[in-house]
């Protein structure tokens, strides 16, 4: 049962089982953020760094600007909706658009613990062998390819190679110095100017999601949400300046 404090955004309106899936969350362990309304939702997603959002369709709406909203935010952020029921046709266009899974809400609540456990687990780890998967993002080193958004990109293979080892070290600032040694694998071969070269191809390529890596002093670091970013450019400032 235990979740090393995972928090979980619930963003659902008052009610009698919004109360109970609340209290359960809290029971089995997890860090309960609420949220009755859309507004309240993301700026607590801009705030807090959660590992899941357990959202119900009476706040998000019909349409997917909320749940892309929420995936801008926090990239890494494994997303279950719930609604009263789902036709296939909205749930396969949801499930494309930003959501991890599409549940009934009357479904019991044991089945949705191990849902939010099985999310929660997967939402920084490899979705199978020789992957890496941060929200949207999936480096698979097997087959030598990115998909983002279910979507694949095209990279080189040093590119590639920068956007692994930055998922695997998420949140931290990796320096120049190490993209030269782990990365590029020799010092001579590999200056700042290529090295800032290849990860704004890097950006380039990620579109939309470019924010996803961001430009601190000394290094650059793949961060988990836009308020971890700013947290690790002041820091980074703050260190260079001692």
């Amino acid at each position: 049962m235990t979740t090393d404090s995972q928090t979980v955004l619930h963003v659902e309106a008052d009610g009698g089982a919004a109360v109970v899936r609340a209290n359960m969350l809290r029971r089995h362990g997890y860090l309960v953020q609420r949220a009755r309304d859309q507004t309240s939702a993301l700026e607590v997603a801009e705030h807090t760094s959660c590992d899941l959002a357990l959202v119900h369709r009476d706040v998000s709406g019909d349409d997917h600007e909320f749940g892309e909203a929420l995936r801008r935010i926090q990239p890494s952020l494994g997303i279950v909706m719930l609604a009263p029921s789902w036709e296939r046709g909205e749930w396969r266009s949801t499930l494309s658009a930003f959501a991890d899974d599409c549940l009934d809400d009357t479904i019991e609540g044991e089945s949705l613990i191990a849902r939010v456990r099985s999310l929660c687990r997967r939402s920084l780890g490899g979705a199978r062998p020789g992957s890496v998967r941060c929200g949207p993002l999936l480096v698979d080193f097997v087959g030598a390819f990115v998909e983002i958004g279910g979507r694949e990109i095209a990279l080189q293979p040093l590119q590639l190679r920068i956007l692994g080892y930055l998922m695997r070290r998420v949140g931290e600032v990796v320096t120049r110095e190490e993209l030269r040694r782990h990365v590029f694998r020799t010092v001579q071969t590999a200056d700042s100017t290529s090295v800032a070269r290849q990860v704004c191809i890097l950006r380039k390529q990620l579109g939309p999601w470019k924010g996803l890596v961001m430009t601190v002093r000394g290094g650059y670091c793949l961060c988990r949400s836009s308020s971890m970013g700013v947290a690790n450019q002041r820091r980074s400032s703050d260190i260079a300046r001692q």
